[in-house]
């Protein structure tokens, strides 16, 4: 049978080798079949009170987001999806990364020169990462950038050295992806944390994690593993902590990481490391703040220039998406 959304987490013990159907690719709905059954199924919700096709439902309205150069064809497929088979009495759609932009100012109203308020916004989503000027409430198009990188990819990144190193984990895409938010942290310093472990032994590293991954037979266990409370690297001698890995691994399958833990977040800021060739997110963000200061410059009530624009974005930048959950993202 199916789940959906949240009632995997509530129904389902065992996510080894779970099939995960998506309606989207590359972050635009390709499957609208799928996404009307999600959609149905989350409002039935007891929880909510406009099941669809209901009175209620056609008295609200659906306000859904989107991703920057949504194609036209999926605005229209979406609004006849409302309409016709959800019975919504309105829809509209936004993008996504203005809506924190709302949260992060004051209001969109005009600041003290008379020029709208600006916020510069990094949406690290499942697909890709885009940087979106908003200006006034309104993303300034012209000056939006994308990094064809997410969550996604580094997942992906995860599996292929978590197989290579100690277990095939590329058909557990649900274990991987809590491996990645559990254990993976953004480096201040990559180059120079990258020379310090490479120098030290293994067993002495001081980002070295043990993971337990799930036992399907233990039903009191979590069913996407769990960290290991035993640091090795502080062990008081090399010996002992080599007996005391060797008994674990013996009782239960464990994912020794230490590398992997800062490099596979790393690609968000060097890309070429995964062998795309396109610029990170702090030269995406730069990128995005120069176009849309050339672009805002002297067209507000009152003359600015392209340094006060610079200025306005950079003292607003707005962190959105699950990608900056990452520890150390935002300080990085």
């Amino acid at each position: 049978g199916a789940l959906y959304g949240d009632e995997v987490a509530r129904f389902c013990c065992d996510v080894t080798e779970m099939a995960f159907a998506r309606p989207h690719t590359r972050g635009y709905v390709t499957n609208w079949e799928l996404q009307a059954d999600i959609w149905t199924q989350v409002l039935a919700d007891s929880r909510l009170t406009i099941p669809p096709g209901s009175a209620s439902c056609g008295a609200a309205a659906l306000v859904v987001t989107a991703p920057p150069r949504c194609p036209p064809s999926c605005v229209r497929a979406e609004a006849e999806l409302a309409f016709e088979l959800l019975g919504f009495g309105a829809h509209s759609q936004l993008l996504a990364p203005v809506m924190p932009a709302f949260d992060a100012l004051d209001d969109t109203s005009d600041d003290a020169r008379g020029a709208p308020r600006a916020a510069l916004v990094l949406d690290a989503g499942f697909s890709f990462t885009h940087a979106v000027p908003v200006v006034g409430g309104r993303a300034v198009r012209g000056a939006t950038r994308r990094l064809d990188l997410g969550g996604k990819a580094l997942t992906n990144q995860l599996k292929q050295l978590i197989s290579f190193r100690s277990y095939n984990v590329m058909r557990e895409t649900a274990i991987v992806t809590a491996i990645k938010q559990r254990c993976c942290v953004v480096s201040d310093a990559y180059e120079g944390e990258l020379r310090r472990m490479q120098a030290q032994p293994p067993h002495k590293r001081a980002h070295r994690m043990l993971y337990k991954l799930p036992d399907p037979l233990d039903k009191d266990t979590d069913p996407l593993g769990a960290i290991v409370g035993v640091d090795l690297a502080h062990s008081p001698q090399k010996e002992l902590a080599q007996q005391l890995q060797l008994q674990l691994q013996q009782q239960q399958q464990l994912v020794q990481l230490d590398v992997e833990r800062f490099s596979v977040p790393e690609a968000l800021f060097h890309p070429a490391d995964l062998g795309l060739q396109q610029c990170g997110v702090a030269e995406l963000l730069a990128d995005a703040a120069s176009a849309a200061a050339q672009t805002l410059a002297g067209t507000s009530r009152q003359e600015q220039s392209v340094d006060d624009v610079l200025a306005e974005l950079y003292g607003n930048v707005v962190l959105s998406g699950g990608g900056i959950k990452i520890p150390n993202f935002s300080a990085r």
